[in-house]
């Protein structure tokens, strides 16, 4: 007698005998598996690096204080982010960048959200690179 699943030649077809073993579809999920593993890995990652930074208030403006360097605000800047380098009092949306073409040990770049950024100092820098101009601020005198 023959069996409902099987054809006319009394032979299983191939979507009734297990076609997801076949060595097309482990391949597949291999690389399926591989991928989200990459992108998780790429996301921790990311996140992993950047440096937790707080706030101290001085007389007329606040600093950000990070791994031992007081960082003192020189002015608004509208471009100038590089690579994201921490976040400040805990906050994510609180961002600290590098400054494009400085080195973020003597200037970073403070932005929250997508609002516009504010410019630091590290308080004992005293070259002061041409483009930037005057801060206006008495600290920075």
């Amino acid at each position: 007698m023959k069996k409902p699943y099987e054809n006319t030649l009394g032979t299983t077809p191939a979507r009734m005998r297990g076609a997801a073993s076949h060595p097309w579809y482990a391949a597949l999920a291999g690389i399926g598996v591989l991928v989200l593993v990459l992108l998780w890995a790429a996301f921790t990652h990311s996140t992993k690096e950047l440096a937790p930074m707080e706030t101290l208030n001085r007389e007329g403006y606040t600093a950000i204080l990070w791994e031992g360097r007081e960082y003192v605000p020189w002015g608004m800047v509208s471009g100038g982010r590089g690579k994201q380098v921490g976040y400040v009092d805990g906050d994510e949306k609180n961002k600290v960048y590098a400054y494009d073409g400085q080195s973020p040990e003597q200037w970073i770049v403070n932005a929250y959200g997508h609002d516009s950024a504010m410019l630091y100092r590290e308080k004992s820098v005293t070259e002061i690179p041409a483009e930037l101009g005057d801060s206006g601020y008495s600290w920075n005198r």
